[in-house]
């Protein structure tokens, strides 16, 4: 019998792809057990976000969003890692989509059975979604960011995702379900770029995304194949955050430092040490040069 609810095509998609050997179902099941202090659990959470990602892919639509913000961080940590490692992660309660076509709104609501969208007061291209799967104990919330027309390039709360990003999003994996995100470095500029009033930095939560990305940097694959040594990885890390803003790589050694003073929580993906100082290094003769 065929199931039509979101988390019914997922389970099904999911279970294609498991084995004796590879019973990754199970660790699907154990995504309900994955509880934090927030409602819906990110468990829960991230049951929605794969569960959006294969009615998108279904619909032909795999390259017309990309998931943003603590969900993405989510999803590149469990591809880096491993899902059954992502735990100790510090959850979150909604999710965070940029579309490049309106359709996928459509696409949506189609496969939840309860949908309610409402515009944002603050931003202007973003609305508000409530979505409920029959199966759920509670509803998600998912903040979907719409392009404007004739806009090269798509502005989110005065960050700029410009076409180059766009050009360049990656699909993964996680639990045999194409998902996409941007690329690591591209997701740890924009996590850099968020600020609060009281400090100017990221929020503590922020701070730990992008530790963790960073560590996921170190260990990514094909990052590793052509950067293999720390001192050319910190030239690469430092190289890519001065590309999107000159200022950059200063701001993250900031960020570094201060992450240090907050003792933040969540890290499960943490760089090593030695990548950190040969990082801080570079910005430090280079603002030397300055």
């Amino acid at each position: 019998m065929v199931n039509n609810s979101a988390f019914g095509i997922l389970e099904d998609k999911i279970l294609e792809r498991s084995d004796e050997k590879n019973n990754i179902f199970d660790i699907y099941l154990g995504l309900g057990d994955l509880k934090s202090k927030l409602t819906p659990s990110f468990g829960e959470v991230l049951k929605y976000t794969l569960a959006t990602s294969v009615i998108l892919e279904q619909q032909g639509m795999l390259e017309s969003y990309f998931h943003i913000g603590g969900g993405a961080t989510l999803l590149h940590i469990a591809n880096t890692i491993g899902i059954e490692n992502i735990s100790s992660w510090r959850g979150t309660h909604d999710m965070d989509i940029i579309v490049t076509n309106y359709g996928v709104r459509g696409a949506l609501e189609s496969f939840f059975s309860e949908y309610e969208e409402y515009n944002s007061s603050s931003i202007k291209n973003k609305k508000k979604i409530e979505i409920k799967d029959p199966t759920a104990k509670d509803k998600v919330q998912l903040d979907l960011y719409l392009p404007t027309k004739n806009q090269k390039n798509i502005n989110i709360d005065g960050t700029i995702i410009s076409s180059r990003m766009l050009k360049e999003l990656k699909t993964i994996n996680v639990l045999g379900i194409k998902t996409r995100v941007p690329k690591l470095h591209d997701l740890l500029a924009m996590k850099i770029n968020i600020s609060t009033e009281e400090t100017g930095l990221p929020r503590s939560k922020d701070m730990s995304d992008i530790i963790n990305l960073i560590g996921c940097i170190e260990r990514n694959q094909d990052i590793k194949e052509k950067y293999n040594t720390n001192e050319d990885l910190a030239s690469y890390l430092y190289n890519k955050m001065y590309f999107n803003n000159s200022l950059m790589p200063e701001r993250l050694y900031k960020i570094i430092d201060n992450s240090k003073k907050h003792k933040l929580d969540y890290i499960i993906s943490a760089p090593s040490l030695n990548l950190i100082n040969k990082y801080k290094t570079i910005v430090e003769e280079n603002r030397d040069e300055d």
